[in-house]
C-alpha cells in the first residue's frame, strides 16, 4: 500500500469522525431547544414554538395588571376626615379622568378593569388620595392591546388664604375654635366641619404606576 492510499484512508477517517461530531452536536442542540421550548412555551415541537409564543402574547394582552390596593388601611382615614365623601364615586371619577387622559394621547379600545386606593396623605388642611387603576388600551399603530397600571392623584386643595382664615373660625354647632390640623370634626361637640373650608377636590396627576 503506497503512501498516497494511506493518506486518503486517514483523511476519510478524519472526515467521518468530524461528521459524527457535528451530527452529535446538532442532535444535542435540538434536544436542548426542545427542552427549552417545553419549559417556556409548553410545547416540545419546534414547529409549535411560534404558536406558544403567540399564546403568551395573547395572555399578556388580556390579563389585567395587578394592583396594590390599600383600601382597608386608608379608607377609614378618609372617612374620618371626609364623612360625606363617596369613595366609590371618587373611584369612578378617577376612571373617567384616566380615560380622558388616554383619549388625549390618541389611544382607543380603552378598557378600565379596576380601581383601588393606593395611598392617602395629609398636608394640614390639604389632603391627597392616590388611586391605582388597571386598564387596557390600543396605542396608535399597534396591533395588540397594552395592559397597564396607572395612578391618579385626587387632591383636596384649600384656596389661597382660606387655610389661615379657617384657623380663626368657630364651629357653627358649639362655637368652639376650629382645629389647626385639618380635622373634619369639631373636637368639642363632634360636629362636621367638612364645609367650613373654602376648598375643592380636583385631580392633580395621572401617571403610569
Amino acid at each position: 500500500m503506497d503512501n498516497t492510499l494511506v493518506l486518503l484512508i486517514i483523511l476519510l477517517a478524519l472526515a467521518l469522525v468530524a461528521a459524527a461530531v457535528v451530527a452529535a452536536a446538532v442532535k444535542a442542540i435540538r434536544r436542548k431547544a426542545r427542552r427549552l421550548s417545553q419549559e417556556l412555551l409548553g410545547t416540545a415541537a419546534l414547529a409549535g414554538a411560534a404558536a406558544g409564543l403567540g399564546r403568551i402574547l395573547e395572555e399578556g394582552e388580556s390579563t389585567p395588571k395587578s394592583l396594590s390596593g390599600c383600601d382597608p388601611i386608608f379608607a377609614p382615614q378618609i372617612r374620618e376626615d371626609f364623612p360625606d365623601l363617596n369613595l366609590d364615586r371618587a373611584k369612578g371619577l378617577a376612571e373617567e379622568y384616566l380615560r380622558e387622559q388616554l383619549e388625549k394621547k390618541g389611544y382607543d379600545e380603552i378598557q378600565i378593569h379596576q380601581t383601588v386606593v393606593n395611598n392617602y396623605r395629609r398636608f394640614g388642611e390639604e389632603k391627597a388620595i392616590t388611586f391605582q387603576t388597571a386598564a387596557a388600551y390600543r396605542a396608535p399603530g399597534e396591533a395588540r392591546k397594552t395592559q397597564a397600571r396607572f395612578e391618579e392623584v385626587y387632591s383636596y386643595l384649600v384656596k389661597s388664604g382660606a387655610g389661615e382664615a379657617a384657623k380663626v373660625l368657630q364651629c357653627p354647632q358649639c362655637g368652639g375654635a376650629l382645629p389647626e390640623n385639618g380635622a373634619r370634626r369639631c373636637k368639642f361637640c363632634g360636629g362636621l366641619l367638612v364645609h367650613i373650608l373654602d376648598a375643592t377636590w380636583q385631580f392633580t396627576a395621572c401617571r403610569p404606576a
